[in-house]
């Protein structure tokens, strides 16, 4: 086999893969409940929107997360997620000054169930439930930070 007939072979093996990404990137609108627990006091129910973009590395998304009050969104942070072809799930870690968690999705279809798990012992501190929006989003997202 001639070395221009390998690459365009795996050329075409290559562009015939999924790609993952597509099914996270967008803007995705609904629910952050917090478990209701007293190691858990500090946390808020909240109305969320993500704002998904493609990352920077091939595999990872990046979510402009924001919380809605009084029907304006405030922006609550970035989390940059990864893939895991294993189990088709999504994963980020936060880092903060009070608390390191991580963020766990699964998409399916026009859906995203996740959840927000507090390290090290892994308890769940909130349940994700958003869906996809489609066409602009009805409320100003002001810019990343």
């Amino acid at each position: 086999m001639t070395a221009a007939l390998l690459v365009a072979l795996l050329g075409v093996a290559t562009a015939s893969a999924p790609e993952p990404t597509g099914k996270l990137i967008g803007l995705w609108h609904g629910t952050s409940i917090c478990t209701k627990a007293d190691w858990n006091a500090a946390c808020h129910d909240e109305e969320a929107v993500y704002d998904v973009h493609a990352g920077e590395v091939p595999g990872h998304v990046v979510l402009h997360g924001y919380k809605v009050v009084a029907g304006a969104a405030e922006f609550m942070g970035d989390l940059d997620f990864v893939y895991h072809e294993a189990d088709d799930t999504w994963v980020a870690e936060f880092v903060g000054p009070h608390v390191t968690s991580r963020w766990v999705f699964k998409v399916t279809g026009e859906s995203i169930d996740g959840q927000a798990l507090l390290m090290p012992e892994k308890r769940v501190g909130r349940e994700i439930r958003v869906t996809r929006l489609h066409g602009d989003s009805p409320w100003r997202l002001p810019a990343a930070q």
